[in-house]
């Protein structure tokens, strides 16, 4: 009698885990919004007075200089930075808007709001540069190693990229106007630009350690929890967002409480 053939096991379905987002995933849902931004962010790189703005460094409070040449805040400071994150767990201090990674965010798969990015525009910066009215918090890990360029924001993109789309409008209206830069480094507009280069260059930044992807995701969830009252001046784009990006945050609470991890 034959040996009978041994039955193949039925595959066993793998449960697909749910993840956060990751910073290094293609963000094609905001794709068309990152490559305006890059456009933007090009046209001021290209301008005389800010071809060097990647390494310049803050602007600290000074006496007996011209406004644009003053911050208002004291600047970081390496060894401050160090000292405050080990017995504090958090520092603030003025930076450079360009320390950021631009085009990172801690929830890429939501979608960026243009509309509420031009209304920001409008409100925030249709008379000139201002300081942000709202605190810049950035991402540090647990060996407090700070990659200038590339730093993590985990609050809301929006009023860093309406500003950003403004400075490029300032510079492009000057451009379209046929005159050389360094005519309108010197002209017209000169003041304007050179507020626009301060506001660069006195960013407060509040650092916090979240040293991984889902610990970045949740700190940026309270940006979104606001009061009604807030709502109307808030850089938050709109319920729909919200709605999303609260359903993202579910989704993920749910699949760390299947495999214990909550």
């Amino acid at each position: 009698m034959p040996p009978k053939k041994k039955s193949k096991a039925a595959p066993v379905e793998e449960k697909a885990d749910i993840q956060v987002p990751d910073q290094c995933e293609v963000d094609t849902v905001n794709m068309d919004h990152y490559n305006a931004l890059e456009k933007a962010i090009q046209t001021i790189l290209q301008h005389e007075l800010f071809e060097k703005i990647m390494t310049e460094e803050p602007l600290g409070i000074k006496a007996g200089v011209e406004s644009h040449l003053a911050g208002h805040k004291a600047v970081f400071v390496e060894e401050v930075f160090k000292a405050a994150m080990s017995t504090a767990g958090t520092y603030d201090a003025s930076c450079t808007l360009f320390w950021l990674n631009l085009k990172w965010s801690a929830a890429p798969k939501v979608p960026v709001s243009r509309s509420s990015v031009d209304r920001l525009k409008e409100r925030l910066f249709s008379n000139g540069p201002q300081r942000f009215d709202k605190v810049t918090v950035v991402a540090v890990s647990e060996d407090l190693v700070l990659n200038r360029g590339n730093l993590r924001r985990v609050s809301p993109e929006e009023p860093e990229h309406a500003f950003l789309f403004a400075l490029s409008e300032a510079i492009s209206r000057g451009q379209l106007a046929g005159q050389p830069a360094s005519w309108f480094l010197n002209g017209y507009d000169n003041w304007d630009l050179r507020q626009y280069k301060k506001v660069i260059l006195t960013t407060t930044f509040v650092f916090e350690i979240l040293p991984t992807p889902e610990k970045m995701f949740f700190r940026g969830v309270p940006f979104l929890l606001i009061s009604p009252a807030d709502f109307a001046n808030s850089c938050v784009p709109g319920l729909s967002y919200r709605i999303l990006f609260l359903a993202l945050k579910l989704s993920i609470a749910m699949a760390w409480r299947d495999k214990g991890l909550d």
